[in-house]
Order: structure tokens, then C-alpha cells, then sequence
């Protein structure tokens, strides 16, 4: 085998090689996100098809609970215009305020995520103590707490079924999160965080708007989700979020050609999570582009080597060829 065969052959398989591992790495982004899959968590194994949408306001939205409630009856009315079951879907708004924390001597202030419906069905995170408490509980002065709440109030992640104090109102803990401690973790905070229903002691005589309006909802036909969806909120804001799919190759290859304008987004109230898929879209983006081109380099080595091997042989063939012409005629 001549030298440059070798030479292609190994260009070739670093190439590829390269390519595969850039799209593991690419995978590895996305790993421990499990907000932006909750259409897929959804579904499970039914193969029923869902689609996650998002909108997101600043303070002055007026999506309050009294809109939530007309936007969670209109988006029924819609699932059942489509012939889907209107009691399988999620929905929730949230918002996030600073609260004071008590317990005893001690206290702290945390930031709190304040919800109306399946916020942990949007987020679901698996707790490290506890479980979730359904919206449709008895009471509604439960809270969900992160292990920073847990270690500084308590000292203890083991704390469920205790009370912790929010704003002078008294709340059981139902559960405990893990905070991120991860690469993004600065987009989290270091302040404790908690979350408790809009309708809860602690906020219940307060004025709520919410920032950040989320939805699974079936998607029976292509495009029935968001055109659901973009109906409800039509009065609010026309700038709905496709969650969903938004890791896929197609919408990466979309985000390349805007990279510029990835990233964190400033100008609304965009709640950390939103800013860090942001961030994982950059880089994702990014491994994508340097993923295809080390496939396309692997594709134009194999080429040429494929060339390279099979031009002598086809010369000799066709040589043969005219040689039995030529030994035909004579």
C-alpha cells in the first residue's frame, strides 16, 4: 500500500473519530437539562405527541392569576377542539420575588419561586428528600426548599415534614432540591431558593405577575400546539418559545447562522433556566459546526482515498481492455 493511501486512511478515521466525539460532547451539553425535555418526560411511552411552549414578560404583563385561570380554561376548550384529552397537559406561570426566611434565631433571604400550576411538572427534578404536594392539596402552605435553604436553616437536607417561616408565615417543607452546582451555577445564585404556590400564606394578599408562562400541550397535528397556545396568550404578547426541539440538528444549524445574538438574553425577565438553555443552544451551535465540518473533512478523505485505490485499478482494467481490442482486430 503506497504511503499516501495510509496517510488518507488515517486522515480519514481522525476525522471521523473526531466528529463522533465532538457529538457526544454535544450530547454531554444537554445532559443534566431536563427542563427543556419535559414534553418528551411527558409522553413517556404513550407516543402520544406533545410540544413545550414558553412565554416569557416583564413585570408589567398583567398575567395574573385571574389571566392564568382564563388562559388554563381557553387552552382546554382548544385540547378538546382537537379531539385530545383537555385533562392531559401542563401548564404553569411563575415568578420569582425575595422573601425573608426564618427559623427560630436563625434567618436568611432567599429568593422565591412563586407558581400557579405544574411548575414541578415543567421542571422535573428529581428531589434529593420529600416529594411534591399536588396544587389541589387541602392546604397550600407547603414550600419546596434547596439544599442551600436546608443546610443553613436546618443543617440537614433530612428535613421534610418540619416548618420553616416565609415572609412571618408559617410552611412545611414537602421537599428538598438540589441547588446547581454546576458549570452554570452562577446564573442560579448562591441565595437560597424556595418555592411556594401564588395562593399561599406568604403571598396570597400580594399582587402576583407573572413573568414566565410555560405549557405542554398535545400536538395532534403539526402546528395544533402552538397555534393553541399563541390564541391563549394573544392578548399578552405574540413572542412564543418552541421549547421543544430546540437541541434538535435543524435548529442548531438555524442558531449558527444568529450565534451572535445566542446566549444570555437581557431586556425581559428571563428566569435563569431560559438564560442557561440559551447558553447550552451557543455551544451546542458551536460543536455543531465543528462537528460538520471534521464530517464533510472525513467524507472528502475517504473520497480521495477511494480514488486513490480505485483510479489504477480502473486505468489497468481499461488498458486490458484496449489491449484485447487492439489483439481482436490484428
Amino acid at each position: 500500500m503506497k504511503i499516501r493511501h495510509i496517510v488518507f486512511g488515517i486522515l480519514t478515521a481522525v476525522c471521523l473519530v473526531t466528529a463522533i466525539l465532538l457529538s457526544v460532547c454535544r450530547g454531554a451539553v444537554t445532559k443534566d437539562n431536563v427542563r427543556d425535555f419535559a414534553a418528551e418526560n411527558y409522553s413517556g411511552a404513550s407516543g402520544d405527541r406533545y410540544t413545550q411552549l414558553a412565554l416569557y414578560l416583564g413585570e408589567d404583563g398583567y398575567l395574573t392569576p385571574d389571566v392564568m385561570m382564563e388562559i388554563k380554561n381557553t387552552l382546554e376548550g382548544k385540547i378538546t377542539e382537537y379531539g385530545a384529552d383537555s385533562t392531559k397537559y401542563l401548564l404553569s406561570g411563575s415568578t420569582e420575588k425575595t422573601v425573608n426566611l426564618m427559623r427560630g434565631a436563625l434567618s436568611t433571604e432567599a429568593l422565591a419561586t412563586v407558581y400557579f400550576g405544574d411548575w414541578f411538572g415543567l421542571h422535573p427534578h428529581v428531589p434529593a428528600r420529600g416529594g411534591y404536594v399536588d396544587e389541589s392539596a387541602a392546604t397550600t402552605d407547603f414550600c419546596v426548599i434547596d439544599d442551600y435553604v436546608a443546610w443553613k436553616m436546618f443543617g440537614s437536607t433530612d428535613v421534610c415534614g418540619l416548618e420553616l417561616e416565609i415572609d412571618g408565615k408559617i410552611y412545611t417543607v414537602s421537599a428538598v432540591l438540589h441547588a446547581d452546582r454546576s458549570v452554570y451555577a452562577p446564573y442560579y445564585g448562591e441565595k437560597p431558593r424556595v418555592y411556594i404556590l401564588y395562593s399561599s400564606a406568604a403571598v396570597r394578599d400580594e399582587r402576583v405577575n407573572f413573568t414566565s408562562l410555560e405549557a405542554v400541550l398535545p400536538n395532534p397535528v403539526d402546528g395544533a400546539a402552538e397555534a393553541m397556545f399563541k390564541d391563549a396568550v394573544a392578548s399578552l404578547s405574540d413572542e412564543v418559545y418552541t421549547v421543544s426541539g430546540r437541541f434538535t440538528a435543524s435548529e442548531l444549524f438555524d442558531n449558527i447562522k444568529n450565534v451572535s445574538k445566542l446566549g444570555v438574553m437581557e431586556g425581559k425577565d428571563f428566569p435563569y433556566y431560559e438564560n442557561i438553555a440559551r447558553i447550552m443552544e451557543t455551544k451546542c451551535a458551536l460543536i455543531l459546526a465543528f462537528e460538520t465540518a471534521f464530517y464533510i473533512l472525513a467524507a472528502v478523505s475517504f473520497w480521495i482515498l477511494l480514488v486513490l485505490i480505485f483510479r489504477p485499478l480502473l486505468s489497468e482494467l481499461k488498458e486490458k481492455r484496449s489491449a484485447k481490442k487492439r489483439h481482436a482486430i490484428y
